[in-house]
């Protein structure tokens, strides 16, 4: 129901822009229709009608993604009628003739809480990749609901980095690295980022001490450093369980986009150092 609602609507902003660049259709009337006492044709009645604006279109649409997102993504809690400002109430549930036209400043409250469905639909997302036969990933359905995502967040005036910035985080959380670099190259700032990613590595690495017989060794070789870092690593991962040699090349990422001596650049580089010597220790039958 909602897909049929939502191709109706495309259907009738794209009406709207045919009919200002094309020239309006001639239309023909039955002279026997018309000199009948009775109602009047369907052709009349659809002549007289009042054409939809691009902005009520666009609002719809709007909000029929966002439904569409709750229901198939299992977006719990989100109320989507709390991600739109108080005017457009009344027009999402009026006439869609009506007057209106979208506002081109946002409720701060409002924009917090699109900005965070934006962030949920991204993860949900990237939950839904699944391994093939040949052991690669099958992204089709992600790429999909995450290019639909873009398109919300340019309607709402979001820069395309809000989605690409957690689609990045996402898919190195779930330990699809290769294309989490992939999307992370088409990001026009990393401000931030490089922390981030130095969380989740960490994560990563906590997860393979924790898991290790040899833990307790291995802790106790830990500078305090990065002893301190691992407590605050505790952040949750869609897959922990990523190998050495991928966290590696994440951290020697990391150190290579956060500036120079900062704590943080010093910090992955302990970071690098560490987990080369877990790969030594480990051995190749091992990692």
């Amino acid at each position: 129901m909602l897909r049929a609602c939502r191709s109706l609507m495309e259907q009738l902003a794209k009406a709207l822009i045919t009919s200002e660049v094309e020239r309006p259709p001639v239309l023909y009337s039955d002279n026997l229709w018309a000199a009948h006492a009775g109602p009047a044709s369907l052709l009349d009645l659809a002549a007289r009608q009042r054409p939809c604006t691009d902005d009520v279109a666009a609002l719809h649409i709007q909000m029929l993604d966002v439904l569409y997102a709750q229901v198939h993504l299992d977006l719990r809690s989100v109320h989507p009628y709390s991600c739109f400002n108080e005017e457009d109430g009344p027009v999402l549930f009026g006439e869609l003739t009506a007057s209106y036209k979208l506002p081109t400043a946002t409720d701060a409250g409002v924009r917090g809480r699109r900005e965070t469905l934006l962030r949920r639909w991204v993860t949900a997302a990237v939950q839904l990749i699944a391994q093939r036969a040949d052991g690669q990933p099958e992204v089709t359905q992600t790429v999909a609901w995450v290019r639909r995502c873009q398109q919300l967040a340019r309607g709402w005036g979001f820069p395309a980095d809000v989605v690409r910035r957690q689609y990045t985080l996402d898919l190195y959380s779930g330990g699809h690295d290769q294309l989490a670099q992939e999307v992370l190259l088409s990001l026009s700032a990393t401000v931030g980022l490089p922390s981030q990613l130095l969380l989740l590595a960490g994560a990563r690495v906590r997860h393979h001490i924790h898991s290790s017989k040899d833990m307790i060794q291995l802790l106790g070789q830990l500078s305090m450093s990065v002893a301190d870092f691992m407590k605050t690593a505790d952040v949750p991962l869609q897959c922990p369980s990523v190998g050495l040699e991928r966290t590696l090349a994440l951290l020697r990422l990391v150190a290579r986009l956060e500036q120079e001596h900062t704590h943080e650049h010093r910090l992955a580089l302990e970071m690098v150092y560490l987990v080369e010597s877990l790969l030594a220790e480990d051995g190749p039958g091992r990692r």
